[in-house]
């Protein structure tokens, strides 16, 4: 049980597969680094219920669809890093009403429109 996980460092592996509906579970999770695998489908949409992460990197791997509009609703997320993915579609506005945003990167992607 990762229940009470607060740190999770999982980059530069060849991790396959999506992320695991158990991690949006994981409601003490700060930081949240899977970055350099080869995962893919759609970031869970279950993310937003993470309300303690202050920091995720999901980039550099094969994540597709679109960035969940409810990301924005993880109010403590301070550092956003989805880069070097395949995801496509537009930035959902509501990540510029996140209150402690510091750091956004979403470049190398396929997204369209402008950023909000």
């Amino acid at each position: 049980d990762l229940a009470n996980l607060e740190i999770l460092y999982m980059n530069d592996n060849k991790f396959t597969g999506n992320i695991p509906s158990s991690y949006t579970k994981m409601t003490n999770l700060e930081v949240m680094h899977i970055q350099d695998n080869e995962l893919h489908g759609q970031i869970p949409n279950g993310i937003k219920d993470l309300s303690s992460l202050r920091d995720i990197n999901l980039s550099g791997n094969k994540f597709d669809g679109t960035i969940p509009h409810l990301l924005g609703d993880a109010a403590k997320l301070e550092i956003i890093e989805l880069q070097y993915n395949e995801i496509e579609g537009f930035v959902p506005s509501d990540i510029s009403s996140l209150p402690k945003l510091k750091t956004l990167h979403l470049e190398g992607n396929r997204l369209l429109g402008t950023v909000p």
